[in-house]
């Protein structure tokens, strides 16, 4: 998918253009635009995370949300999130969802993520959500502070999708 994004924390706010592509386990995310102009592309694959800065930097981990954190203090949960832009809650997780008239997901609470889907548009004549909301309720996300200690940290990601490329499907 092609889209925007904007995420917000308590000190600090950017704006990314994204490029998503996933196939089965395997996902390339390329963000242009944050951190002063420049592209992060991250890279995944069974267990094994690389993002890649502007600079030539690279950030080695897990999964996507590793090093993204690692590198820029996002804390985006690209696992659900993957379910969650096309209004479905991720498997094996506990949720509730609140439906529109249409039968449409307009609210989802899931693994202290509270996302709202106030808007929807037609992608290849599937009705999917086109703006999504996201947030860390609190207690979600513990940061440690510059003394030590920790707090529930403020966290906000809305998504624009623009475009979709393939058929969606109901399993990433």
């Amino acid at each position: 998918l092609k889209g925007r994004l904007a995420v917000r924390t308590e000190g600090r706010s950017d704006i990314a253009s994204l490029i998503w592509k996933r196939n089965g386990v395997e996902q390339e995310i390329q963000l242009f635009g944050p951190f002063g102009g420049g592209r992060v592309r991250i890279s995944e694959s069974a267990g094994n995370a690389v993002l890649r800065d502007g600079t030539g930097q690279e950030f080695r981990g897990r999964t996507t949300e590793e090093v993204l954190y690692r590198a820029v203090a996002w804390h985006v949960p690209f696992t659900a999130l993957g379910y969650w832009v096309r209004g479905l809650p991720a498997p094996e997780l506990a949720y509730r969802v609140g439906f529109d008239y249409g039968g449409r997901a307009r609210e989802l609470n899931q693994s202290g993520w509270e996302i709202e889907y106030p808007e929807y548009r037609k992608f290849q004549g599937l009705e999917l959500p086109y703006k999504i909301k996201i947030l860390a309720l609190p207690g979600t996300i513990q940061a440690v502070t510059g003394d030590g200690m920790e707090s529930g940290e403020l966290f906000s990601v809305k998504f624009v999708i623009n475009y979709w490329n393939g058929e969606p499907k109901s399993q990433p």
